[in-house]
């Protein structure tokens, strides 16, 4: 059987897979950053920015609060550093605090939600619609961070 490569994005362009590179989720530089917790924050909530630089629990009922910019990749209490997860793939073990369940629905795709720091599968119908990616897996969030729609 021939090997085959798959087919990824790079620049904007479909291409083959270049040898020596993988499909595994590393965070580089650019798909992460380290921002300052306006308030307390558990891994894989979704966080927006403040005017003041600072992360707090992103709602999809606040529109200040509904422009996702990313995710907390581990506990953070207020005033302390976060590193906040804005795109590529973000794998957390328990996403309890992201979810309101402990493991993604594989193949969904996840909306910011109404509860403060939650995503949900369901798509809400009032307040703002905020895309925010597709779970690859239980643990695993392919963050593609959509259009904010006011509804």
């Amino acid at each position: 059987m021939a090997h085959r490569k798959p087919l990824v994005l790079i620049d904007g362009m479909t291409a083959q897979l270049p040898d020596g590179d993988t499909l595994a989720g590393v965070v580089s530089i650019a798909d992460a950053t380290n921002l300052v917790a306006k308030e307390a924050l558990e891994p894989g909530q979704a966080v927006a920015v403040t005017a003041a630089g600072e992360v707090m629990l992103a709602s999809a009922a606040d529109a200040v609060k509904s422009e996702v910019t990313g995710f907390a990749t581990a506990v953070a209490a207020l005033d302390a550093v976060v590193n906040v997860h804005g795109e590529g793939f973000l794998t957390v073990g328990d996403w309890t605090a992201g979810t309101g369940a402990a493991a993604l629905v594989a193949g969904a795709h996840y909306y910011l939600g109404a509860t403060a720091g939650q995503i949900t599968t369901t798509a809400p119908t009032t307040g703002y619609l905020m895309p925010v990616g597709q779970a690859v897996s239980a643990t695993t969030l392919a963050i593609r961070l959509g259009v904010r729609i006011k509804l």
